[in-house]
This record gives C-alpha cells, sequence and structure tokens, in this order.
C-alpha cells in the first residue's frame, strides 16, 4: 500500500495567527530564529505558524506571549481582530 503525503492545509483562524505572529515577531525586530530560540521552540514550526500551516497548543501560545512581552488575551484579542477583518 502506497503511503499519501500529508498536506498541512490553511485554516482562517491559522492564518490569522501567523499573520498576528510575524508582525509582533517583526516589530521586535527578531528573525524566525531568534523567536525559536526564546520561545525553544523549532525554527521550522515558527515558520509552519507563520505560514498558518500549524495550530499553535495553548502552552505554545502562552510561550510566545511571555517571550515577546504580550499578555496572552492581548495576542488573542489582535488574531480575533484580524480575523474579523477578513471577513468584511
Amino acid at each position: 500500500m502506497e503511503k499519501t503525503k500529508r498536506v498541512r492545509r490553511k485554516s482562517k483562524a491559522g492564518a490569522a495567527f501567523g499573520n498576528v505572529l510575524r508582525e509582533i515577531r517583526v516589530a521586535k525586530g527578531w528573525t524566525q530564529e531568534d523567536l525559536a530560540y526564546e520561545t525553544r521552540l523549532e525554527r521550522t514550526y515558527i515558520s509552519l505558524l507563520e505560514r498558518g500551516r500549524g495550530q499553535p497548543t495553548l502552552s505554545v501560545i502562552l510561550e510566545i506571549a511571555n517571550c515577546t512581552g504580550i499578555s496572552a488575551p492581548e495576542l488573542i484579542r489582535k488574531v480575533v481582530e484580524a480575523l474579523d477583518t477578513t471577513k468584511r
């Protein structure tokens, strides 16, 4: 039996989170490697998140918020706002 390649699809929420994450990272002047170092996550995972191809767990959201100096509720609020603007 032939294995099929699993394709990660973008979700609207994932894409919104990725856009917000990229904005925060760039505003801090960090590369993906810098963010990965600070959060102790893999750089490839940061890339997946920013491209909307990965869904962060609550633990990841909390770690990103902590390391970037943004509160978790503020991070989620920014994602919700980004989702709202894409619906219009």
